[in-house]
């Protein structure tokens, strides 16, 4: 796939390609986070002039996970701390499980740098936003199942009304 991608001229397919491999090889079953590193690197050529939406902060949020990895804490904190500043809008328009994914790395990476007390401040607003996040679901729910059974209700109760009408016309 790397030999042909040499003749792929979008920007956002060669990114896909070298990122995924960087996937791959971080998250199989014997683990290469170098190898993986060095594919994400190749990725962060095709980030600019990139027609994805967002790809430069799920880049850097990728980066920073296979750097804390590799135990290279300082460098993953300071592309998460970039992420942070350059995406500040971004981010909070991340999807619930791609922002909690951020804030656990971003956790790991404290924990990794001895700074307990953040790692700590982290994990509780991961648990809280956790949450909190179960709870909207659980409204959206409990909002869903009220509307489909007034609908039931309300065709229930049309159902009743055409029976009662047709009864009327009979008589």
């Amino acid at each position: 796939v790397i030999n042909e991608a040499k003749d792929i001229l979008s920007n956002s397919m060669l990114y896909g390609i070298y990122s995924d491999m960087s996937w791959a090889l971080l998250k199989q079953k014997v683990s290469d986070p170098e190898a993986s590193y060095k594919y994400i690197l190749l990725a962060e050529e095709y980030v600019t002039d990139n027609e994805q939406y967002n790809i430069g902060l799920y880049h850097l949020i990728s980066k920073a996970d296979i750097l804390e990895g590799l135990k290279r804490y300082d460098e993953a904190l300071t592309a998460i701390l970039e992420a942070e500043v350059k995406y500040e809008k971004e981010i909070s328009e991340l999807s619930k499980d791609m922002y909690s994914y951020l804030v656990y790395i971003e956790k790991n990476i404290y924990y990794g740098l001895g700074q307990y007390k953040e790692a700590y401040n982290l994990k509780t607003q991961l648990i809280q936003q956790t949450i909190q996040f179960y709870q909207q679901d659980n409204l959206l729910e409990i909002e869903e199942l009220r509307l489909r059974y007034e609908s039931e209700q309300a065709d229930l109760l049309n159902k009743i009304l055409e029976e009662k009408k047709s009864l009327n016309t009979l008589e």
